[in-house]
């Protein structure tokens, strides 16, 4: 248990750094959503080289590892009231409000790019499933799975993929705008800019499923499973992904919301085997203890990057440059690493992980009682 304990944050801490990688194109672009389908502002073609290939590594892979990951984060809180005798759905799904609530928040005072509002959607459905039997697990799983694609190949067909919205009044609001202004936009514009999270629902549950069957098989310590993993997983998402380099196509919302999870099972193959042969140590302790404050170093890395880029902070996206976005990223993540390493030697969970965790345990702390199952 301790072994998969640990690579499941050594897993995390790479998906949260990861997704900075996808999300940093997207502050550097000053909040245009088209940065991760092609569109910059960039002048030199090395630069627009350096954001495509970045993103070729990063898009949406990382998003699916994370995705996978909190499925299997679902499966261990399952396992443990089993253990205790405890109720499982009522915590969970009022663990699953406080989440929501958290990515609300996250949404309206930082960024428009929150997932956790739609995890905790999931979540609350994926919950009452894998208290089911396995037969009905499966079933869900693909069911899932075939919904989303039906969804994503009708998308395609439907969407002009260089149409993200106004990219005027986005730039002049992340450009030229004030910090209230910024939150102003994110209110006034609520559901279109939460159609992704709502759209990727399907998909989400599939991956949460995927998780929960894959940490129930001791996947992630059999060297075989990580193999095959990498070998499925590179295999096919590499040249999948690889269709992002030929814009004609129009295969851009296949690639982010259906080739690219199937990249993300290679990652944690080669990530998981590398951890499990000892290839990791120089980068393993650093991985890990970003993955244990996951939720707050996500929050951060916002914050960080929206100070960064954004018009009301340093305003490094009047002037977008490859090489600064790169630069960003990498000082981002030192610095969360270095912030983590410094906050866990005092403390034993990460600052918006410890509210978290108080305000979802308080109901069921009256008397000093717990629900018993």
């Amino acid at each position: 248990m301790q072994s998969r304990l640990q690579i499941l944050d050594v897993l995390r801490g790479a998906a949260i750094l990861g997704t900075l990688g996808t999300n940093i194109w997207l502050f550097a672009n000053a909040g245009n959503l088209g940065a991760l389908f092609g569109q910059n502002s960039y002048s030199s073609q090395i630069e627009h080289a350096l954001q495509q290939a970045t993103l070729f590594l990063t898009n949406g892979k990382f998003l699916g590892m994370l995705t996978i990951l909190f499925g299997i984060g679902l499966e261990l809180q399952y396992q443990s009231a089993k253990r205790h005798n405890t109720a499982f759905l009522p915590a969970y799904l009022w663990r699953s409000t406080i989440l929501f609530l958290d990515g609300l928040l996250h949404f309206i005072f930082v960024i428009e790019f929150d997932i956790l509002m739609g995890y905790a959607l999931t979540a609350m459905v994926v919950a009452w499933l894998v208290t089911k039997g396995e037969r009905l697990i499966h079933f869900a799983m693909w069911a899932a799975f075939g919904i989303h694609l039906l969804m994503a190949i009708a998308v395609t067909i439907g969407l002009n993929s260089q149409d993200f919205g106004n990219l005027e009044e986005i730039s002049r609001v992340y450009l030229g705008g004030t910090y209230l202004e910024g939150l102003q936009y994110r209110l006034q514009n609520f559901w279109s800019l939460r159609l992704e999270p709502i759209f990727v629902i399907p998909l989400s549950a599939g991956l949460f499923l995927f998780g929960v069957r894959l940490f129930r098989v001791g996947g992630l310590t059999e060297l075989q499973t990580l193999r095959r993993f990498m070998f499925w997983g590179l295999g096919l998402g590499l040249p999948l992904n690889a269709l992002s380099f030929l814009p004609e196509l129009g295969l851009d919302i296949m690639v982010r919301y259906v080739f690219a999870p199937i990249l993300s099972l290679g990652y944690i193959g080669l990530i998981g085997y590398g951890f499990q042969r000892g290839w990791l140590e120089l980068i393993k302790n650093s991985l890990a203890t970003i993955g244990r404050m996951a939720l707050s170093n996500y929050m951060l890395q916002g914050i960080f990057a929206s100070v960064l880029f954004y018009g009301w902070g340093i305003g490094l996206a009047r002037q977008p440059n490859a090489f600064v976005a790169l630069a960003a990223w990498l000082g981002i993540g030192t610095a969360l690493v270095v912030l983590s390493q410094l906050w866990l030697k005092h403390f034993s969970n990460g600052p918006f992980e410890t509210i978290w965790k108080f305000l979802s345990e308080l109901p069921f702390k009256t008397k000093g009682n717990t629900t018993k199952t």
